[in-house]
């Protein structure tokens, strides 16, 4: 697979995954807890428009692009509903955004949309590209983004749908599709295809504007374990 390796410099010196963080108030780690709004709370499992999660999993994706290198932040949730997964990426703080996910195990969807990633990439013209899901009760989508190489490491805590060591450099490529009319910053749902290693997955879930003021995803960090102050 493409992707494994990359130059040893980022062209652009920019760290996104860095500014991602700053825009939900500094890192994440394992056993703080989260409430991020949702539009469809029936997607999700959830009986109200919101779902609280703890999170169980920290990594880091780098892509490589025609500017450099662009850094995300990947985390895995257990919480209410079906949500598992939550993504915060950043070009700048003014346009961060999280994807609050589930994970969809349909081998038949996948193996569609991996026809559809294929047929899109062999159109070179094509900026994006439609799919019609509707077989698997999705309605029409939109692929608009391919992005590969990449390489994913495991920070903290551990995925459900694959294994790694810590800080292991793991190959890394995704594909997302918004519904179709919803192009752009207007995409409120995506769809993402992710390969991490040998192991696929398949996210659904909403985007949430991580720029407004009082943005859909609120946090609760871990106070410090008290009996561990003042050791050396």
């Amino acid at each position: 697979m493409s992707g494994s390796y990359f130059p040893p410099y980022d062209r652009d010196g920019i760290d996104e995954a860095a500014i991602a963080l700053q825009a939900i108030g500094g890192p994440i780690h394992v056993g703080d807890g989260l409430d991020a709004d949702v539009d469809d709370p029936e997607m999700f499992g959830l009986d109200s428009f919101t779902a609280s999660a703890v999170v169980s999993a920290v990594g880091r994706a780098s892509i490589q692009d025609a500017n450099g290198i662009f850094h995300f932040m990947v985390f895995g949730l257990q919480g209410q509903g079906q949500v598992s997964t939550l993504v915060v990426e950043a070009d700048t703080l003014q346009n961060a955004r999280g994807f609050i996910a589930k994970e969809v195990r349909n081998l038949e969807l996948m193996r569609h949309l991996l026809r559809q990633k294929d047929a899109y990439l062999a159109d070179t013209s094509a900026e994006t590209y439609p799919c019609d899901l509707s077989a698997f009760g999705l309605g029409h989508w939109t692929i608009f983004a391919y992005r590969d190489p990449g390489q994913f490491a495991l920070y903290e805590g551990s995925f459900g749908f694959f294994n790694a060591q810590y800080n292991q450099a793991l190959s890394y490529i995704d594909f997302t599709l918004c519904p179709t009319g919803q192009e752009g910053s207007e995409a409120r749902s995506w769809l993402r295809a992710v390969r991490i290693g040998h192991n696929e997955t398949l996210l659904l879930g909403n985007v949430i504007d991580l720029a407004r003021s009082h943005s859909g995803l609120r946090l609760w960090r871990r106070k410090p374990d008290q009996d561990k102050k003042g050791r050396r």
